[in-house]
């Protein structure tokens, strides 16, 4: 296809790469062979110097003058983010000679952030001082009643901060307190930093725990983070106890797919509807026993089955509501508030529209989980800015969030949202109608060029899975299948008069795509992936010829 230009071909026979894929990156703007090569293969040295971290010198220098023996409470949050913290800075605590002790509070009976309690009783059980990973921003007043009670704290988070956060700790950390080339880590990715700063060199025996929280948090898969994702999941083998949960699924060689879409959602189910304590203690020691082991592996399978199931009925449930008018969909459901995120991602992604799920946490209170196309314009800020004095609690980043409200203010709420329509398109489609980054026919795409962008991944936010595409093609049938819809489209492939068919899918409600009517041709953007070794093309939007 003549759809390259001969310095990108060139770039492309350099680079050992499909042309496809060079064009991609140079329109994603890496512009020097060096750049794309790092991006496809990045390595440890690609990673800047741990002391550009604000604040990191300071985090090593009180750590060191602890004394060995003295003990130390580690508090984690309650998502995979939170407990995988927990695991490392665990690991490298007793490394460093001190009595460690662990906490992670039980999502299904507290919302996030630090426990009153926990500082009452760690000071009065004599700990020397008290880490704080994935949580304590926003939460000066008991950070500083921690060190009122003798306690040294570090505060480890990768929320949005205040300038009382960074002066409340002993030591605060947070990747977004300056340029550093570390901004999008998650707190794990922090802890793994820390680590890695105590150790002298970058850390990869834990780089597997930080890539799976990298993978699990709604962070930018660029930079560093790119480097802990790719790098690290390469190690999840090396780890008994993970080596085990991916032979159970069966899983030789896991992808950043396996990772992302079957082994995260049943540690998050853990992490969320079970005991954290268990997860931590798979991460840290595999369990007490192999039947201990195989024990916490079939748990976690059945809090994931428990947890898919209630989010599909509440799907069900919503049918109806995924295909009306555009904004922002405000959504209060009776299920548990562990499950609010959950639902959240899957109606996003079925909607193509900006999400709120509102869960009852008992008391009045509604427990709220936003989830944002990625290509959407809005912002959990500015929907933190637009509820205003409603949110008794926010927390969150660019696409995914939470928030606390009282149930009486929630129409308050739904007509706060309802004006962000000035944010945001009314028309749906037009959410997740990103613009193509190349024109290719799917009648071209095989497996060999499907493989080829999965060396592209992994995908997410700051790095989507490239939109191509596709010109004069035919919708002749649409057929649903489950919970997806399949698309037959027809068609004349490049500098030929013979049709062809190919297959397209939609996940969730294909009213969303608003397909044409008639049998006129159309244009289509669509996506690559591979599913179980073969090609899936995913149908993004569908428009007549000519109205793009």
């Amino acid at each position: 296809m003549r759809l390259l230009s001969p310095d990108v071909s060139q770039v492309a026979r350099d680079l050992g790469v499909h042309p496809l894929v060079a064009l991609l990156l140079h329109r994603r703007g890496y512009s020097s062979l060096e750049s794309m090569a790092q991006f496809l293969n990045p390595c440890l040295e690609d990673l800047p110097s741990p002391w550009h971290l604000k604040d990191l010198d300071r985090a090593v220098a009180l750590l060191s003058s602890l004394e060995r023996g003295d003990s130390v409470l580690v508090y984690g949050d309650h998502d995979l983010d939170g407990v995988v913290s927990a695991v490392v800075l665990s690991l490298l605590l007793k490394e460093m000679g001190f009595r460690v002790r662990y906490y992670v509070p039980p999502r299904r009976r507290f919302s996030h952030g630090i426990r009153p309690e926990v500082v009452e009783l760690a000071a009065s059980r004599g700990f020397r001082a008290m880490v704080v990973a994935d949580c304590g921003s926003g939460e000066g007043a008991l950070v500083r009643r921690a060190r009122e009670l003798g306690l040294r704290v570090l505060v480890l988070d990768h929320h949005s901060f205040t300038e009382e956060d960074e002066v409340s700790a002993d030591v605060y950390l947070n990747p977004m307190r300056g340029p550093s080339g570390f901004e999008g880590l998650c707190s794990a990715g922090l802890c793994w930093l820390l680590r890695s700063a105590v150790k002298g060199r970058f850390d990869e025996e834990t780089m597997d725990l930080a890539a799976l929280a990298t993978l699990a948090d709604v962070v930018p898969l660029l930079g560093a983070n790119r480097v802990i994702a790719k790098l690290g999941m390469r190690r999840l083998c090396a780890r008994p106890s993970m080596a085990r949960l991916l032979q159970r699924l069966g899983i030789r060689e896991p992808s950043w797919k396996d990772v992302s879409f079957r082994v995260v959602p049943r540690l998050n189910a853990c992490a969320k509807l079970g005991d954290a304590s268990d997860l931590v203690r798979f991460m840290l020691e595999g369990g007490s026993s192999s039947s201990e082991r195989e024990r916490l592996i079939d748990e976690f399978e059945r809090l994931n089955l428990y947890r898919r199931e209630q989010v599909e009925r509440a799907l069900g449930s919503l049918e109806r509501a995924l295909g009306e008018g555009g904004g922002v969909l405000v959504l209060r459901e009776d299920l548990e508030p562990a499950l609010a995120g959950s639902l959240a991602a899957r109606v996003c992604q079925a909607a193509g529209a900006p999400v709120v799920v509102l869960a009852p946490a008992g008391g009045g209170l509604l427990r709220g989980s936003i989830r944002i196309p990625e290509r959407s314009p809005l912002t959990c800020h500015q929907m933190k800015e637009r509820l205003g004095d409603l949110c008794l609690k926010f927390g969150g980043h660019a696409k995914a969030g939470g928030f606390t409200v009282r149930e009486e203010d929630l129409e308050e709420l739904r007509t706060r949202l309802s004006d962000l329509g000035d944010l945001i398109p009314l028309d749906r489609s037009q959410e997740v109608a990103p613009e193509h980054e190349a024109v290719w026919s799917p009648f071209f795409v095989d497996r060999s060029l499907a493989s080829a962008l999965e060396e592209m991944a992994p995908f997410g936010v700051g790095n989507p899975r490239p939109v191509l595409l596709g010109k004069g093609l035919t919708l002749r049938e649409v057929s649903r299948r489950g919970g997806c819809s399949a698309l037959y489209f027809s068609g004349s492939a490049y500098n030929s008069t013979e049709r062809k068919e190919v297959e397209l899918w939609c996940y969730g409600d294909c009213r969303r795509l608003k397909l044409p009517p008639g049998g006129g041709p159309c244009d289509v953007l669509y996506s690559v992936g591979m599913e179980r070794g073969s090609v899936r093309l995913e149908a993004l939007r569908v428009v007549e010829s000519g109205r793009r």
